[in-house]
């Protein structure tokens, strides 16, 4: 979820990696990179502190692009992440009990859910609100 500021813009960006692949450090920081290059601002990430967060890759990345800076949730705050939002609701109440056949369908409807919510931004603040967290 990005949150301009300036103008209380919210906006959603994506990428799943292929079925049965996890996020590492560089899959991270690759992210990161393709947000910063549609953004083209500086950049305040606000995130949980887990290993690919902070590992040796986001940290060499973090050093040379002095413009974004990162600041960490508090330990054990799930609930201040507008993110950890976004999964819950999509979750428990977009794809629940669809009964889905395979992990196939199951991409196909997250990308439809996450794709649905790039065209909400007043759904993504009112999922940023409800952490409680102000700008």
């Amino acid at each position: 979820m990005t949150i301009s500021p300036k103008r209380n813009r919210f906006a959603f960006h994506f990428h799943l990696l292929k079925d049965n692949a996890n996020f590492h450090g560089d899959s991270v920081v690759q992210f990161i990179e393709d947000v910063r290059r549609k953004i083209r601002s500086p950049i305040v990430l606000v995130w949980d502190a887990i290993l690919i967060h902070r590992g040796k890759p986001m940290n060499d990345y973090l050093a040379t692009h002095p413009k974004i800076v990162a600041v960490p949730f508090p330990p054990y705050a799930p609930e201040l992440n507008p993110v950890d939002r976004v999964w819950g609701y999509v979750k428990y109440n977009r794809i629940a009990n669809h009964g889905l056949p395979n992990l196939t369908e199951l991409r196909k409807s997250i990308m439809a859910e996450f794709r649905r919510l790039q065209k909400r931004p007043d759904l993504l603040e009112s999922l940023f609100n409800s952490t409680g967290l102000t700008l």
